[in-house]
């Protein structure tokens, strides 16, 4: 289980912890549309993670295989002609990261998440 002591602050669960993290360092929508568009960006990336934890996955990404380019599709409309899929601020700080020696360019979950179908 995922935890994160934070001062007073005892979190557990990863989309508290995210959700936390981004309200504290200010990286929520930050008017009502932006944060009802996060909500939905959000349960899309969940059922993107469950699928990949899930036992069946093999059995499963045939399917989700076939429906990804109309989803694809439907992201390329959510984003429509927003240069970002929340706002239009860049994030200076996490790009400068991101280019940084300190930028682990894998996905940071367990051995449970099926990656690269091993």
């Amino acid at each position: 289980l995922p935890y994160l002591i934070d001062g007073t602050h005892k979190i557990t669960q990863s989309n508290a912890i995210l959700r936390y993290i981004a309200r504290k360092h200010n990286l929520c929508g930050e008017s009502e549309k932006e944060q009802i568009r996060e909500d939905i960006l959000e349960n899309q990336f969940m059922q993107l993670a469950k699928l990949c934890y899930d036992p069946d996955f093999e059995k499963l990404k045939p399917e989700y295989l076939q429906a990804l380019p109309e989803m694809l599709k439907l992201y390329s409309q959510f984003l429509g002609k927003q240069p970002w899929f929340l706002g239009d601020k860049g994030l200076e700080k996490i790009s400068a990261y991101m280019k940084s020696s300190r930028f682990l360019p894998r996905p940071v979950f367990t051995k449970m998440a099926v990656w690269g179908n091993k």
